[in-house]
């Protein structure tokens, strides 16, 4: 698979062995036994007929999930993905909220491909993510919402002749990818041809949303958006600019005199 990740992992770890005086032949033999990456980290495998990866990112770290999204992008073929991106052991705290301010500096976009069939998101701020991916621009009818890990293998879709599934997931989440892939693996070994047994975003809304008409287009001034990542404010910009689409928006950068 390809992984800019895993090639700049490789290169600084060639850079540190030069350093440290190993010959170029030495390492060269090295490289040619193969190299192989955690399967906490990642793991592959066919059931089937089905290739199934798992392809981990650090959770909040929109970096990180952006190169696992276009790693699966580049990925050849059609495909299906199923995100489990929310810290798991922060679900399970009382004490503790999972910050998504992250979600809008990460670059769900690249799941617009025509090549993903179809995104089943899984965790406790499923709801939140549904909302990024939404302003992403991605079709309601290729979403699926599901709670539990098992809920997810079932949401996949069997019948639409994609042989190519992907979980995207944040490190914490081990133990969720295994059993939503084991399940997954029964229901294709079991000869299983059936459709996700939940519906679509759009099936579960009707497919429609309403907006109520206004007077008068809003004219908004969105201050030093080159700083609005700091909290995710970006995101709340994102979100105005798709409940508004007739308001005109007007950046003004730190040092630039407001529109206003």
């Amino acid at each position: 698979v390809y992984s800019i990740t895993n090639l700049y992992n490789l290169f600084a770890a060639t850079v540190v062995a030069r350093e440290m005086g190993l010959a170029p032949e030495a390492i060269a033999a090295s490289l040619e036994r193969g190299i192989n990456v955690t399967a906490a980290r990642y793991a592959e495998q066919e059931v089937g007929g089905k290739r199934l990866v798992a392809l981990a990112s650090k959770g909040e770290n929109s970096t990180a999930t952006s190169v696992a999204l276009d790693t699966i992008r580049r990925e050849p073929g059609d495909k299906i993905v199923i995100l489990m991106l929310a810290d798991a052991h922060k679900a399970e705290s009382p004490t503790t909220t999972e910050y998504i301010g992250w979600y809008y500096q990460s670059d769900f976009e690249y799941l617009t491909d025509p090549a993903i069939k179809q995104v089943i998101v899984q965790g406790v701020t499923n709801e939140d993510l549904l909302l990024r991916l939404s302003l992403a621009g991605i079709d309601p009818a290729k979403l699926y919402m599901v709670t539990t890990p098992d809920e997810a293998a079932d949401a996949v879709d069997l019948s639409c002749g994609v042989d190519n599934i992907f979980w995207a997931y944040d490190i914490f989440n081990g133990a969720d990818v295994d059993k939503s892939r084991s399940r997954l693996i029964h229901r294709i070994e079991a000869g299983e041809q059936g459709g996700p047994a939940s519906p679509s975003v759009a099936e579960s809304d009707g497919g429609a949303s309403s907006r109520p008409a206004s007077s008068a287009a809003p004219v908004i001034e969105v201050l030093f958006p080159e700083y609005g990542n700091q909290a995710g404010d970006n995101g709340n910009v994102m979100y105005l600019r798709a409940c508004l689409p007739d308001a005109t928006f007007i950046e003004t950068s730190h040092g630039d005199v407001p529109y206003f």
